[in-house]
């Protein structure tokens, strides 16, 4: 119950995080700034707008939701196969009691 809900929130969250990715103006030209642009490479980025400020939130939001979601979804049995197999026994009983003496 509890993993559904979190899991409806995180599509709706990521849903909203795309809308608002989309919304929002381009700094920069892409490439432009390599080849020449009037803007330099590491200069400075503007004032912080809302948009901005609202992606940074979205995707720390989105960061712990998927963590959270991450640890309920984990396995019961984190074990291997071959240490279940131990635990039951199973190898022991194949592996033989005493070395066999090599046949003249």
């Amino acid at each position: 119950m509890l993993y559904g809900f979190l899991l409806f929130i995180f599509v709706i969250l990521v849903i909203f995080m795309i809308l608002i990715i989309m919304i929002q103006q381009p700094r920069s030209a892409g490439l432009g700034s390599f080849l020449g642009s009037a803007e330099t490479v590491f200069g400075p980025k503007g004032t912080v707008t809302f948009f901005t400020k609202l992606t940074a939130g979205i995707g720390a939001a989105f960061m712990i939701l998927s963590f959270i979601l991450s640890l309920i979804n984990r396995p019961a049995t984190s074990g291997s196969a071959i240490e279940e197999a131990i635990k039951k026994g199973d190898i022991m009983k194949q592996l033989p009691v005493q070395p066999q003496q090599p046949k003249k």
